[in-house]
């Protein structure tokens, strides 16, 4: 499909651009939690603690920081962004500001970080007059608060258009925020994602977003969305500034080739470290889609945020997919409620095992766990793992990223393995999702071809079963070679 300015019929669709839409959202999440332990840290901190990828184990998620986050929690930036999701879907995906307003402030009470302008507006009495009176208090609102939050907004706009996606963008931005520059960076950053999400590349993004600018603010907005603008260059532009904080994500973006190496080299911008980093996560999660952001960062985000009658709503994987599903419009896939357990069972002497969704549930906590379905909350306590977005279905082209899912899958068992650990791979029924990932991995550990790994699992694994070409079709033409 090619990008439009038009609103878009959710059924036409493409599981590339529901992915896309998922990608933002987890995206923004996954930057925020991994720059959280590093905010307020001077540039080059996060690859001084991580100089190489840490594979094994639980990752790179240590939490921490300034306010003591735990492991993988996302702090305010993404909360926010999920106060602002679920104002709009009660809002039957439409934005009212009101009710969005009455999230914000439900969100505050609980809130252990908030940003001064936020929260100096949040005070306030009158969603409608708020902003200017924070404002007035405190003689500048150009802040980043209501940039780090957009992520909904660009998913939600795919449905809406551009008009509207802009429009949306700076209302939601003047709740909080009363100065037009951070109004327009957010609406920027909303098109942004609005386009990336249908297919558009970055660079007509941009273009699609600069066209809605109004005369007075178009200088500035295309001298920090040129590609030769440099943070590096430019010490004084700091990322606290929505301005700022969005050319730093989009340069972000625009100089590295994946969304890891996009969020990494943001992290390691320093200062407002999780917030450039979750706007960076929505923009490259957009751009590069869910299936290709690591799953060791995927399996342990979390949070909560606590909504307008008091309960407090737990976020984490499976929590986000579904906000993402409803955002742009399509209905999850239905859950199948678990089979008979197949306990775990040795494949092969270095230590692999394989089960269903129930036999994982048996192991102990020193094996590494390689999970290829929705596990819902049922191994949140089991400290090393991996959860990977994969659907195994009868019909093709559910899985455009399909070798960096594998990819992925088949480098965490290795890096278990190293760690000594055993390792169980599993999904909902032990079958196609297990046989690939087992039959991926053995092709590359021994160097041998799709025929002899089909073999030795057979020999090895009684409940193997493949029904899906895709699957089959990769390993024989593309994994190998």
């Amino acid at each position: 499909m090619i990008p439009t300015s038009m609103p878009i019929d959710p059924s036409t669709l493409t599981q590339q651009q529901i992915q896309s839409a998922i990608g933002t959202l987890m995206g923004a999440a996954v930057g925020d939690a991994l720059g959280a332990p590093f905010e307020f840290e001077p540039g080059g901190s996060y690859l001084e603690r991580f100089p190489r990828a840490i594979l094994g184990g639980t990752g790179e998620m240590i939490g921490g920081g300034s306010f003591n986050w735990a492991p993988g929690e996302f702090t305010d930036d993404t909360q926010m962004a999920l106060a602002l999701a679920e104002a709009i879907l009660l809002g039957e995906g439409e934005f009212e500001p009101k009710r969005v307003w009455g999230h914000f402030v439900a969100w505050s009470k609980q809130a252990s970080d908030i940003g001064i302008t936020t929260s100096a507006s949040l005070r306030g009495v009158d969603y409608r007059t708020a902003a200017k009176l924070a404002h007035e208090m405190l003689g500048r609102t150009d802040s980043n608060g209501s940039l780090m939050r957009i992520a909904p907004i660009g998913i939600a706009g795919v449905r809406w258009g551009r008009e509207r996606t802009i429009q949306v963008a700076r209302e939601q931005s003047d709740l909080t925020h009363y100065e037009s520059v951070t109004g327009w960076s957010s609406a920027v950053a909303a098109e942004v994602i609005r386009q990336l999400i249908l297919g558009g590349t970055l660079e007509n993004a941009i273009a699609s977003a600069m066209q809605t600018i109004e005369p007075a603010y178009q200088a500035i907005f295309a001298y920090i969305m040129s590609d030769s603008w440099n943070p590096v260059e430019r010490s004084d532009c700091r990322n606290g500034k929505a301005i700022f904080c969005l050319a730093q994500a989009l340069w972000a973006v625009r100089t590295t080739s994946s969304f890891e190496e996009a969020v990494v080299t943001a992290v390691n911008l320093g200062d407002d470290a999780d917030t450039v980093a979750a706007v960076t996560g929505a923009i490259a999660g957009a751009m590069y889609g869910v299936q290709r952001i690591p799953a060791r960062w995927v399996t342990y985000v979390h949070g909560h945020v606590q909504q307008p009658d008091g309960a407090d709503r737990a976020y984490h994987q499976h929590e986000i997919v579904e906000i993402a599903h409803q955002l742009i419009g399509v209905q999850s896939r239905s859950f199948t409620d678990p089979e008979t357990i197949i306990p775990p069972m040795q494949v092969h002497d270095l230590g692999i095992y394989a089960s269903n969704l129930l036999g994982a549930q048996t192991v102990g906590q020193e094996m590494g766990i390689i999970s290829l379905c929705r596990m819902e909350d049922r191994l949140h306590q089991h400290a090393v793992r991996r959860e990977f977005y994969i659907i195994d279905e009868w019909e093709q082209g559910h899985n455009p990223h399909l070798h960096s899912v594998v990819e992925d899958a088949v480098i965490a068992i290795e890096a278990f393995l190293r760690e000594g650990r055993e390792v169980l791979v599993h999904c909902h029924g032990g079958r196609s999702r297990t046989g690939l990932i087992l039959k991926a991995w053995y092709m590359r550990r021994f160097n041998v071809d799709h025929f002899d790994a089909e073999q030795w699992l057979e020999e090895n694994w009684p409940h193997y079963a493949t029904w899906n070409t895709d699957f089959y079709d990769f390993l024989s033409n593309e994994w190998g070679n």
